[in-house]
Order: structure tokens, then C-alpha cells, then sequence
């Protein structure tokens, strides 16, 4: 009886690693399919690659774990996601679009904030050259 507990968790050990290994693998291989293909075509995540059943060659979805990475505030466009809207944006928090209209509001704000200070950015600036 202990032999099998102690065969079933050297089993599951056995199979976590074997997955991660793949994983690992199916990221390098991305990697270099993107970088010997120049392809970057889309920043929208690969749903097949990222459950680690892609099996396409040249996908026209992104592999790049970089394009999940979420994107600050400050680089979104303050403009609401349509697809988060009807529940259907793939890309979550990397989203170059709000998600919601609190985040609209904080990127709205946001954005104010920078133009304010780059209007008075100029304005010492042209003070100093007179």
C-alpha cells in the first residue's frame, strides 16, 4: 500500500515535470518560428496555443507570452474594448483598449494628467529660451 502511494506521487511528479518540459519547449519553438518567419502578425493570444494543443505551423494567432503581459494604464487607449464588452476579448489585461468604463475613467484621467503637464513642460521651456 505504501509502495503505491509512494509510485502514484512519483508518477504525478514524473508528469508535472513532463509538462512543464513541454510547455517550455512549445514557448522556445514559438520563439524561434516568430523570429525565423519575421511573423508577428497579431498580438491577439493563440486560445489553442496557451491550452498547449496549437498545432499549426505558422498560426496566424500569437505564441508570444509577452503579447499576455498587462499593459500599463498609460499605454491604453481611452477608448472601451468592443469585445470586452460582449464578453469576447481574448487578450484581458495586454487589451490596448479599456475594460470597463471605471478603467476608461482612470485612463481618461490619465491621459489629462500627461497633457496637462506637457502643456506646462512647454510652456517653461519657452520661458528659458526668451
Amino acid at each position: 500500500d505504501e509502495w503505491t502511494a509512494s509510485l502514484r506521487s512519483i508518477t504525478a511528479q514524473a508528469a508535472e515535470a513532463a509538462e512543464q518540459a513541454s510547455m517550455n519547449c512549445r514557448l522556445q519553438a514559438a520563439d524561434i518560428m516568430n523570429k525565423l518567419n519575421g511573423l508577428r502578425s497579431s498580438k491577439v493570444p493563440c486560445k489553442w496555443f496557451l491550452l498547449g494543443q496549437c498545432r499549426k505551423s505558422i498560426c496566424e494567432f500569437s505564441h508570444d507570452i509577452q503579447d499576455l503581459q498587462p499593459r500599463p494604464l498609460h499605454k491604453k487607449r481611452a477608448e472601451e474594448c468592443h469585445y470586452f464588452q460582449k464578453g469576447q476579448c481574448t487578450r484581458g489585461t495586454a487589451c490596448p483598449f479599456a475594460h470597463g468604463s471605471d478603467e476608461l475613467a482612470e485612463i481618461t484621467r490619465i491621459v489629462s494628467d500627461l497633457k496637462t503637464e506637457k502643456r506646462l513642460f512647454q510652456r517653461s521651456q519657452n520661458g528659458r529660451m526668451m
